[in-house]
């Protein structure tokens, strides 16, 4: 169960599921399915949530980039760099750290909701284990260490590092 990302440990709903009787181990598992299923929804809510701010943050970078093509000296480049761009590079650190944690959430409770939809079938220990063997690797949160890394450099930023992240956020692409 470890290895799929179930609970093993603290919720006997799941580890304990296969010693009840065929019809209650049925009605146990529907119920299990009716309280993940909005749990899903609420971090499929979260995630949107994320993605609109990062897309908002993107936005406003990108008013910023205008702004700076009119100012004519570094020291004012440098200042709106620091200034304006920095904490919008903050924020979509922190959302796609959002996105990051709902992501695990959500990969937790599909993994429950397959389980358990494979016991409300009427399929044995046997049987469910070896559907959620052979469909599902084994269970890893997902991980966003690359693309925070990237965030997280340039809110670290100082002033000597201003052309590196010129290059990198504000001017177009090559």
């Amino acid at each position: 169960m470890k290895k799929l990302g179930l609970p093993y440990v603290n919720d006997k709903r799941f580890s304990h599921i296969f010693t009840y009787n065929k019809k209650r181990r049925m009605d146990l598992a529907t119920k299990v399915m009716d309280e993940v299923i909005p749990l899903l929804a609420s971090e499929d809510l979260s995630m949107t949530q994320s993605q609109d701010a990062m897309e908002d943050s993107r936005l406003e970078i990108n008013t910023i980039q205008k702004k700076m093509e009119k100012m004519r000296t570094q020291g004012e480049d440098e200042s709106v760099l620091m200034g304006l761009i920095a904490p919008e590079l903050y924020r979509i650190a922190i959302s796609l750290k959002e996105i990051e944690y709902a992501l695990a959430s959500k990969t937790m409770f599909d993994m429950q909701r397959v389980f358990m939809k494979q016991v409300a079938k009427g399929c044995d220990k046997e049987e469910t284990m070896r559907v959620m063997e052979s469909k599902i690797e084994e269970f890893t949160a997902p991980d966003m260490d690359m693309a925070l890394k990237i965030y997280r450099e340039a809110i670290a930023l100082a002033p000597s590092e201003y052309q590196k992240t010129m290059k990198k956020w504000i001017n177009p692409k090559e």
